[in-house]
């Protein structure tokens, strides 16, 4: 999806309902591009990433910009990637401690490095 794409889906859901805020979690493993896709989301490089496997975020960070055409708060979480079942388990905390107010919407995206 296109940040385009992504623009004009936030319009048509704005439009048509309350919605001010959305947060967007990264999920995905070591090196599959979720800081490279925050970036693209946020319009700006927010995350530090590299084009390798090794890691480069070590614990959550997050990132929120207005889109002015409708004054919509979007939060980018990006997350350390994913190894096995303990960093699930502590990703999962850390989504638990961010979590966003019940009235915005909470987006979970997975992000998967083509040919792996």
């Amino acid at each position: 999806m296109s940040k385009r794409e992504a623009m004009d889906l936030i319009q048509m859901d704005s439009e048509h309902s309350s919605l001010n805020a959305i947060t967007v979690v990264m999920i995905g493993s070591i090196g599959s591009g979720k800081s490279c896709t925050g970036n693209t989301i946020v319009g700006s490089r927010q995350f530090r990433s590299n084009c390798g496997s090794k890691p480069e975020t070590q614990a959550s960070e997050s990132y929120t910009v207005v889109i002015p055409e409708n004054e919509v708060n979007v939060t980018v979480i990006d997350t350390p990637g994913l190894r096995n079942a303990k960093d699930f388990l502590k990703l999962k905390d850390d989504i638990v401690d961010k979590k966003p107010d019940k009235h915005k919407l909470c987006v979970f995206l997975f992000v998967i490095r083509i040919g792996r």
